[in-house]
């Protein structure tokens, strides 16, 4: 009852007017969040005439919707699941449009002496993944049943970070970890990796974006704006990798060459059935029925959440809009 009434009271504040900034999960740390760099840094929001010039970044999960909601942001990229908890617990969005469709830049790894050597040894093994009900250990108890292994087949291990992940797996907690781009990048030769998401499982997406209600009412022409910045950033991405490299870096504060070897693998490497990783917009209602059964089945979600009541695909160029 306390998180409903705090959404529905910050709801209430957020009416009067947006600020000129978007709430992006983890922005400046993990690659979906990456062509928002992009689109800032080639003008493409205020090409498509909106009034964006900033992006919050926040640790992910309920904290995205909260920091749309309570500031006043026309919008917000953020995980599935923490929208559909959000809805759960009172928050009036709408989703918009899907920014990314995969978790393709997921990868289990071991070290390189183990004897680990490929994803099907893992039976008796300790898996790990950062948090309870979080994407990666969804991605471990989907893993399993892929391999046809029982839950109690494997010992599921919740290490915290993906960096924690790593210093347990050094320290020989961990038999697998399961981590995340650019996390493998930064640290090529250390980590064996034993097989990519993309790769093995099928696709559902990773995040989505979603407006206030009130928003979507009153500022379509915005809503429209921002989503077509997205897709222009992506496309930029895929064609002009180096300079898109070039201004990831700097918001990232990571070396371009870092960046380039992470865009080339998303980009490169599409997952299961050919789904690209960076969207243009369009809802693919089979990876989102994938993600919510997945998201059950590890108690993320409490009930059935009937998103497709969610969806206004209005804001979308005709091309992007699909049957859900």
């Amino acid at each position: 009852m306390r998180r409903l009434a705090t959404f529905a009271f910050a709801a209430l504040a957020s009416l009067s007017a947006h600020a000129a900034e978007i709430a992006v999960a983890q922005y400046g740390t993990t690659t979906s969040a990456m062509p928002w760099a992009v689109a800032l840094e080639k003008g493409y929001l205020k090409e498509f005439g909106t009034d964006i010039t900033a992006i919050r970044a926040s640790s992910g999960g309920s904290a995205d919707i909260r920091n749309m909601i309570a500031g006043g942001l026309a919008y917000a990229e953020s995980a599935p699941g923490a929208v559909l908890a959000a809805v759960q617990n009172g928050a009036d969005v709408r989703i918009v449009n899907e920014c990314v469709h995969t978790n393709a830049n997921d990868v289990w790894v071991t070290l390189p002496n183990s004897d680990v050597k490929s994803l099907s040894d893992i039976k008796g093994k300790r898996l790990g993944y950062t948090t309870p009900q979080s994407t990666s250990e969804l991605l471990d108890h989907l893993l399993v049943a892929k391999l046809g292994l029982k839950n109690s087949d494997v010992k599921y291990i919740s290490a915290g970070p993906f960096g924690a992940e790593l210093t347990a797996l050094q320290a020989g907690g961990l038999d697998v970890a399961s981590i995340a781009e650019p996390l493998y990048t930064l640290n090529a030769g250390t980590y064996r990796a034993l097989g990519w998401a993309r790769d093995t499982l099928e696709a559902f997406p990773a995040t989505i974006g979603v407006v206030p209600t009130e928003i979507a009412k009153t500022k379509p022409d915005l809503i429209r704006g921002i989503i077509l910045a997205h897709r222009k950033a992506v496309e930029f991405m895929i064609s002009n990798r180096q300079e898109s490299a070039d201004i990831i870096a700097r918001v990232y504060k990571l070396q371009p060459d870092v960046i380039k070897t992470v865009l080339d693998g998303l980009i490169d490497h599409p997952s299961k059935g050919g789904v690209t990783y960076f969207g243009f917009g369009d809802i693919r209602a089979e990876g989102m029925d994938r993600l919510i059964a997945g998201l059950k089945s590890i108690n993320a979600l409490d009930s059935e959440v009937p998103w497709r009541s969610l969806v206004d695909q209005s804001f979308l160029p005709d091309d992007l809009k699909r049957p859900l």
